[in-house]
């Protein structure tokens, strides 16, 4: 039995064994593992956050083969808010996200919290109002939180109540949980914030590039993006470039950058801003992408569902499988990988709390029904040996 015979090496594994991986000729999902020592073991991914895979699209390479040969390889720590690409790629962002400015810079995780720090020194004191399905809970917990299910609006509205009006207010969720994959109800959530004079802040990260009409996310396919005071894309992986921006209130950006907020000082390179609006333009196009990935989505939880195994009950293109075990977590994806060529990711504290340890599944539309049974097969034994099928 994998389980039994796997058990004693569990000590041994750790994050960093699925690090080494080598893109082949195809491009995501595929990927290979190992190093020039050893035999190299062909993997699928269900990592990224590149939803449409615009990474692999050789018009984002021509852009940026282009910035490279007009402004080098130099880093952008230099560049002014001036300078033409700059400018050029904000305000590209402005008008998909339909904000009056957005403000870009290298990105990364831990977006929401040191936005959260910038805001709190640039207003003072004021509630925070996180949503459960937040990533990093103790990273918060230095701030006054209070917590809400974005899931229930009366739980935000009665959350609010119980604030009161004496100080501001921040509600902060993400679109698409990156903890169960579930999709906000963004107009309640907008309502009830205006009805008690809060501000809405929301994390667009699983869903840009995914959802809306030109893939702008959450917040414009449900008709309320004026209705948010800001929102980010942390790593913007849906756009195919290693940057994060925020889009939304001028006068909130003009706050939170003068604070050093969100790495808002480290600007990417020019090369990765002169790209942007290409990538922007590629998302914009391929409704046909997202509607392959809608599909593709479906069709897996549909498998995992008929198979009985735990998953969220989102609806979105993030499948979670609960486990509720950091060593189960581990191991678990550890096996997929090393006997079955499938990378998932484990979620482990402090993105989520004790107790809420799970696998984290991520739906492109470069994935096939052929991935998706590979996939479910490998899930169906693993779970059977681990005992998450009762």
């Amino acid at each position: 039995m994998i389980f039994q015979a796997h058990h004693p090496m569990a000590k041994t594994i750790s994050e960093s064994a699925a690090g080494a991986y080598a893109l082949g000729p195809a491009g995501y999902p595929q990927a290979e593992r190992g190093d020039d020592l050893a035999e190299k073991q062909k993997v699928t991914l269900w990592t990224s956050g590149d939803a449409l895979g615009i990474a692999g699209m050789s018009a984002l390479h021509r852009a940026i083969s282009d910035g490279v040969e007009f402004h080098g390889t130099g880093n952008g720590a230099e560049l002014p808010d001036s300078h033409p690409a700059r400018l050029a790629a904000e305000q590209c962002l402005a008008h998909w996200h339909r904000q009056p400015a957005a403000r870009v810079f290298l990105g990364g995780n831990g977006i929401l919290t040191s936005l959260a720090h910038a805001l709190r020194e640039a207003a003072g004191p004021y509630n925070n109002l996180l949503s459960d399905t937040v990533p990093h809970p103790l990273a918060w917990a230095s701030l006054p939180v209070t917590r809400f299910d974005p899931s229930d609006p009366e739980s935000l509205v009665n959350a609010l109540e119980t604030l009161g009006k004496e100080r501001p207010v921040l509600v902060v969720l993400e679109t698409v949980s990156s903890r169960d994959g579930s999709i906000a109800p963004l107009p309640d959530i907008c309502s009830a914030a205006e009805a008690n004079g809060a501000l809405v802040i929301v994390d667009e990260t699983h869903a840009c590039g995914a959802y809306g009409p030109s893939g702008a996310g959450i917040a414009t396919d449900q008709g309320c993006a004026e209705r948010i005071s800001l929102l980010c894309n942390a790593g913007s992986g849906s756009l195919g470039l290693p940057l994060g921006y925020l889009a939304g209130d001028a006068q909130l950006l003009e706050l939170v950058t003068a604070q050093g907020g969100s790495n808002s000082t480290a600007c990417p390179s020019a090369f990765l801003l002169d790209a942007l609006p290409t990538a922007i333009g590629l998302v914009q196009k391929r409704d046909d992408l997202r509607a392959r990935l809608a599909a593709l989505s479906r069709e897996l939880r549909a498998a995992l569902a008929y198979l009985g195994l735990p998953i969220s009950t989102g609806s979105s293109h993030v499948i979670c499988i609960e486990v509720g075990d950091p060593r189960q977590t581990r191991l678990a994806t550890s096996l997929l990988r090393d006997h079955y060529g499938i990378q998932v990711t484990p979620v482990l504290p402090p993105e989520v709390a004790p107790g809420q340890e799970h696998l984290r599944i991520i739906c492109s539309a470069r994935h096939t029904s052929d991935h998706i049974e590979a996939l479910t097969l490998g899930l169906e034994t693993l779970a059977t040996e681990m005992g998450w099928l009762g």
